[in-house]
C-alpha cells in the first residue's frame, strides 16, 4: 500500500494499493543453461524459453479480482505496474477494455477501482542498464478485468482440426 499522510505525519488522508507483476518464464532450465553460456564467454545462439503469459495472468486474475473488490467497496484504487509487452498481449488475446486515463494521476484515477500503470523497458546507453517508464495507464472496474478470463477470439473447429490433422501428419503420430 502507498499511503498519503497529512502533514505533521500522524493521519493517512488515502492510500492505494500497488502491485507489481513480475512476469513467469518458460524453460527454466535453459534460462540457466543460457546465464552460464553468459558467465562462460559461450555463444549460444538457441535460447529455447520465453514469458508464461497465460500463468501471469492467472495469477493476476486470481489475486486481483479479490484485492479489487475491497478497493471498490474502500472507494479507492488498486494500481498494477505491468509492462508494456503483458499489458499488449492481454489485450491482443482476451477481452480486456479499459478506458485510457491521462498520464498524470488525476480525479479519474478516483473513477476506477482497477488502474493499470503500463511500463516500456529503455536501454540506457549510457548506463548499459534497461529503465522503465510509464507509457500509459488505463483504468477499468472489476466487470472490465474480468474480461481478461475470456479470450479475444475462438478459432473455428475445422480450423482446429487442420491444425491436428498436420500435426499428425508432420510428427508421423498414429491416433487410435
Amino acid at each position: 500500500m502507498l499511503a498519503q499522510r497529512d502533514k505533521i505525519g500522524k493521519t493517512i488522508e488515502d492510500f492505494v494499493i500497488l502491485e507489481v507483476m513480475a512476469v513467469s518464464t518458460t524453460g527454466t532450465g535453459q534460462i540457466i543453461r543460457s546465464m552460464l553460456d553468459v558467465l562462460n564467454n559461450t555463444n549460444n545462439a538457441s535460447k529455447k524459453y520465453g514469458i508464461n503469459f497465460r500463468q501471469v495472468i492467472s495469477r493476476l486474475i486470481v489475486q486481483g479480482l479479490v484485492k479489487a473488490e475491497a478497493c471498490e467497496a474502500w472507494q479507492k484504487s488498486m494500481i498494477w505496474a505491468v509492462q508494456d509487452v503483458f499489458f499488449n498481449y492481454v489485450v491482443k488475446t482476451t477481452k480486456l477494455n479499459l478506458e485510457k486515463l491521462s498520464d498524470i494521476p488525476d480525479e479519474s484515477y478516483k473513477k476506477y477501482p482497477v488502474i493499470f500503470h503500463v511500463y516500456q523497458h529503455i536501454f540506457n546507453e549510457a548506463t548499459k542498464m534497461y529503465n522503465l517508464k510509464l507509457s500509459a495507464a488505463y483504468g477499468g472496474t472489476i466487470q472490465d478485468v474480468m474480461g481478461m478470463l475470456q479470450g479475444s477470439s475462438i478459432p473455428k473447429l475445422e480450423t482446429v482440426q487442420k491444425a491436428i490433422e498436420m500435426q499428425v501428419i508432420k510428427n508421423n503420430l498414429i491416433i487410435l
